[in-house]
């Protein structure tokens, strides 16, 4: 699974117009924490890195323990020091890189001794500066397995912004590639990272444990949790699975319970107030507990607000209506034709069906079975973004092997959706111990 080098172990108060502004830029992006951004227009990225003070040099500081910022003042990078070498988590605009190497070296530590350098995603304006960092250090580029590619073509592969050349940066190869959970190891120091995807399919959350004046601390850098402009993520979604993935990561960041947790963007006032109270408090004045339960809250509700706001009933009944009359059609390949290519069907939690190939087996597998199927709709609905499609198969078993005998069963299919507006995932189920029953000739119950 991983490409390696020599290196570190990977183990397993300003106007209301520029406000909105600011929030906007940052939102469509950045992929940022900040949920205040809806309706709010499309920005150059010139714009954004204006408002957003993205390419305004910012003092270094320390944080707690090993962790020390050494980012912009918009743009976060944290350099994790230790007497093996160092870790660097981001690296800002493809501008930053000098700064973030000037930042390091007036902390007392040297760019060149970075031997690991992360990315919490790879838009332009986290993993821009990765060339700069790496040509600089030598350093190994570790990246979650659905974000080699992002990063590896610089930006250009992204699902919403690779066709526009100016979130390209360049690119860098990755040497080691991280699964969900896996631990990175330096120095004593051990990092975990998290897939938590939606935002990009390989947006990363890091989780790290520090010690500062015999007190420990859990520390959680998340990943771009952002519904940008312009994502889809139910019909025609910007790419398969985009929702689940959602979906998950919120679930897992709720499950977090972070002494501090530290943003990929800064908000440059609070930060500074934070740099100021540290200087008295230390690192007590970086917990931020309540304000994380607060922020997982407000994504949640904005992700739930994105599902409802594209879940189109006409759209999905229309799709079901004409799902239904596959089925009836008694011809496999027409039924497979609604799944997207990759797509996979799962009936009951068994082996999913995977591929259009599959898929039509596994559908033939009941044509056979019952020549004269008939399926209806009994209804079908969103929840949460995803189709719950409930139907109702008759038919007389006389296929090959059969016992003859009529059957009439009810279920659910629960589907998530890719581009086009395919079938990306369907999870069906019905009871199949009263299937057996029926088809035993032995009534219910017994």
């Amino acid at each position: 699974m991983s490409r390696r080098r020599p290196g570190a172990r990977i183990v397993t108060a300003l106007p209301i117009l520029v406000a909105a502004i600011a929030a906007a830029a940052m939102a469509v992006f950045s992929g940022a924490q900040d949920t205040r951004t809806a309706g709010v227009a499309k920005l150059s990225l010139d714009e954004a890195r204006r408002t957003m003070q993205w390419d305004e040099p910012a003092e270094p500081v320390k944080i707690a323990g090993p962790l020390h910022f050494v980012g912009t003042r918009g743009l976060a990078a944290w350099l994790i020091a230790t007497a093996e070498g160092h870790i660097l988590l981001n690296t800002t605009m493809p501008s930053g890189g000098p700064a973030i190497e000037a930042s390091i070296r007036k902390l007392g530590f040297r760019p060149e001794e970075i031997r690991i350098l992360l990315t919490g995603h790879a838009h332009i304006d986290h993993a821009g500066g990765h060339a700069y960092i790496q040509k600089l250090s030598g350093a190994t580029v570790a990246m979650m397995t659905e974000e080699v590619d992002l990063i590896e073509s610089g930006g250009r592969s992204d699902f919403h912004y690779g066709a526009e050349p100016e979130f390209s940066y360049q690119p860098v190869t990755v040497d080691r590639v991280l699964g969900d959970g896996e631990t990175i190891v330096l120095g004593g120091v051990t990092l975990t990272a998290y897939r938590t995807a939606g935002h990009t399919r390989g947006a990363t959350t890091f989780a790290l444990k520090i010690t500062e004046a015999d007190r420990d601390y859990n520390v959680v850098f998340p990943g771009g949790t952002n519904i940008n402009p312009g994502y889809r993520l139910v019909k025609d979604a910007s790419y398969p699975g985009i929702a689940d993935d959602y979906r998950r990561t919120v679930e897992y960041l709720e499950m977090m319970t972070p002494d501090i947790w530290l943003d990929m963007h800064l908000d440059p006032e609070d930060f500074d107030a934070r740099r100021a109270r540290a200087a008295k408090e230390g690192a007590a004045a970086w917990v931020n507990t309540e304000e994380y339960r607060e922020w997982i809250a407000a994504v949640r509700g904005k992700l739930d607000a994105a599902l409802a706001a594209q879940s189109d009933a006409a759209w999905l009944k229309d799709l079901a209506t004409r799902y239904t009359a596959a089925w009836c059609s008694r011809n496999a390949a027409n039924v497979a034709k609604f799944f997207d290519e990759k797509g996979s069907l799962t009936i009951n939690y068994g082996t999913p069906a995977v591929g259009r190939t599959q898929i039509a087996a596994a559908a033939q597998s009941f044509m056979t079975a019952f020549p004269d199927i008939v399926v209806t709709m009994d209804g079908v609905e969103f929840d949460g973004g995803r189709g719950i499609y409930r139907w109702t198969f008759t038919g007389t078993n006389t296929g090959p092997g059969g016992t003859g005998r009529a059957v009439r069963i009810s279920g659910q299919e629960e589907w998530s959706f890719g581009p086009g507006g395919l079938i990306y995932a369907s999870q069906g189920r019905f009871d199949e111990d009263e299937y057996k029953r029926q088809l035993a000739g032995v009534s219910g119950g017994s």
